[in-house]
């Protein structure tokens, strides 16, 4: 699926300042097919143009723009190379032509071609930008942690791409291959764009089939698509269209993307009829690419609506219930003059998107920026560089709320189609707790805590062998609590290398407390205390008898007394009659 495709019906185009003496007829068919998006005729038209005028810059441009649109860079390159050995290009053309040398992997050439449209670019984006590019090569030292596989089971030689998390281990994602009708899109010449979904276990992955009704797949593009917490509702990028006819905007040629609701309905264990339920929709520019906060309280989507730093921007926008707030853009260290699309939020609340805008390996890449949801504040991205990343597009990035692992898509070399959905894993260590008694006999229901600094804090119990495993990331900082009732809890700090770690939790038991039993004697009448007065202290649980006497303030403290011990104690005191002679 050529990247561009990802806004299916509509695009900016900048036409060059090139003079030339008219259009003949065959040009005129020529950029009306180019217009109409008919890149495929539009370059034999071109062609043919340029046997009659081969110094015709305008259609050299216009054929290399034909190109870059369906996404085959390697043309693309060849045809703004000749251009600009003949005649003085733009700053945009100088971008497009980097873009195109950085896509084939040509990233020095590239970077002369991105300095040199520094002119045209924000400043301090540029700078940015090419401080970061030239330290390229750091993106391709692979994260060793983390393993990539193409689900090959998934995958057709048409294009896959934008997978999205379904319940009960399932799968969602787009696909142009075996769809539901035979209609064919004029931009990339192949099948309209069809939902499917593919149930995922351990072991193995069922095959793909449509996802739910001929509701949600209609004749034209679906997808991609998320849910609510929960799958209560779910929320889809669609074709501008309704019964099966295009809503054209303003131009009368060009049918944008919006965003709509589909509510679950448990009754009946379906999907309802789609809605229009995004009040910032538009039929003179694209909405599209919805995704959730973890909370659901906040919505991150792209747009190329007025207001924003160029191209395809992201923006958010915050549920108040039965209104959604106006969207806000989330600024220049996201937003670039090029493209940003398919965000994800993650449970953590950092933002994943894919861009061709920032420094990376060309294509779309895929990046990750710290969000503030109260201020719409972001952070400057990180490339996720390789193996996420590649010349190649890279999009359509999710990720488990454990982040241990997830799916994304990409027209990377050594895929079976245009578009490949892959996993990734990451390559987790295990802590392993074998909680005991003293006496080495085995603990079973103790709660075990396990904090790191880089994960969410996760709880476990020990079975009845004792035993509880975590998996936790690699470099991790961790610290594991483990508590029993009866038993002292135990404590460890865990720095998490790339081995397994062992620990051993021996918990001693709490000693029922000792209890210290203070009698005082008083006189009834007047209330004051009665010295040597004669205690006899029995134990009713042993009957052991302690006999003693009060001090001088008519008290005595007897220690070693057990918790639960019931005692009897009998006071007596002789008293001496003196007589008169």
């Amino acid at each position: 699926m050529k990247k561009n495709k990802f806004f299916l019906f509509i695009i900016l185009i900048f036409f060059q300042p090139f003079l030339w003496a008219g259009e003949s007829r065959l040009e005129k068919d020529a950029n009306k097919a180019f217009n109409y998006f008919d890149f495929v005729n539009a370059i034999k038209l071109y062609e043919r143009v340029l046997q009659k005028e081969p110094e015709n810059f305008v259609v050299i441009e216009k054929i290399a723009d034909c190109y870059r649109l369906m996404n085959n860079m390697v043309e693309a390159e060849k045809w703004y190379a000749t251009l600009i050995e003949k005649t003085e290009i733009t700053s945009l053309t100088k971008f497009y032509y980097a873009q195109a040398l950085r896509s084939n992997e040509k990233y020095d050439l590239a970077l002369r071609y991105f300095t040199e449209y520094i002119s045209f670019a924000n400043k301090t984006y540029a700078k940015d930008f090419i401080k970061k590019q030239m330290r390229w090569q750091d993106l391709l030292k692979s994260i060793n942690t983390i393993s990539v596989k193409n689900l090959l089971e998934l995958n057709s030689p048409q294009s896959e791409f934008s997978p999205m998390f379904y319940r009960d281990s399932n799968l969602i994602f787009v696909s142009n291959a075996k769809g539901k009708n035979n209609l064919i899109d004029d931009w990339t010449q192949t099948s309209f764009l069809d939902l499917f979904v593919s149930r995922i276990g351990k072991d193995k992955v069922e095959p793909p089939k449509l996802f739910a009704n001929n509701k949600i797949n209609g004749n034209y593009h679906e997808g991609p698509v998320t849910f609510t917490k929960g799958y209560g509702a779910m929320y889809i990028t669609r074709s501008n269209y309704e019964d099966n006819k295009y809503k054209k905007g303003i131009d009368d040629k060009t049918v944008t993307l919006k965003i709509y609701r589909v509510n679950y309905e448990k009754e009946v264990d379906n999907w309802s009829k789609i809605t229009e339920a995004f009040p910032f929709n538009s039929n003179e520019y694209n909405v599209c690419h919805p995704s959730f906060s973890f909370d659901n309280k906040y919505m991150v989507f792209a747009s190329d609506m007025p207001g924003g730093q160029g191209g395809t921007d992201l923006w958010i926008t915050q549920n108040l219930g039965n209104e959604w707030t106006e969207p806000m853009n989330l600024g220049p260290f996201v937003n670039t003059p090029g493209e940003e699309k398919f965000p994800f939020l993650s449970a953590d609340g950092d933002l994943y998107f894919s861009s061709d805008g920032h420094y990376g390996l060309g294509g779309l890449d895929i990046y990750k920026s710290k969000i503030k949801f109260a201020t719409s504040y972001c952070e400057r991205p990180e490339n996720l560089g390789v193996p996420f990343n590649s010349s190649k597009d890279d999009f359509g990035f999710i990720m488990d709320k454990y982040s241990f692992m997830g799916y994304f898509s990409s027209n990377r070399q050594g895929g079976l189609g245009e578009d490949d959905i892959y996993r990734w894993e990451n390559k987790t260590t295990d802590i392993n707790v074998n909680v005991t008694n003293e006496k080495g006999k085995k603990i079973h229901d103790a709660d075990i805590k396990l904090i790191c600094k880089e994960l969410s804090p996760k709880m476990l119990k020990s079975n009845i062998d004792g035993f509880a495993q975590f998996e936790v990331l690699p470099e991790c900082n961790c610290t594991l609590r483990v508590t029993k009732t009866g038993y002292l809890p135990k404590t460890f700090a865990v720095k998490v290398n790339r081995k397994s770690v062992n620990l051993d939790a021996k918990l001693s038991k709490v000693n029922k407390p000792e209890l210290k039993l203070e009698i005082l004697v008083l006189d009834k009448s007047t209330n004051e205390p009665i010295p040597g007065v004669a205690l006899k202290i029995k134990s009713g649980n042993t009957n052991e008898v302690i006999n003693s006497s009060t001090d001088k303030e008519g008290k005595l403290l007897v220690a070693g007394i057990k918790e639960n011990l019931e005692i009897e104690v009998t006071a007596s005191k002789t008293s001496r009659i003196e007589s008169k002679r």
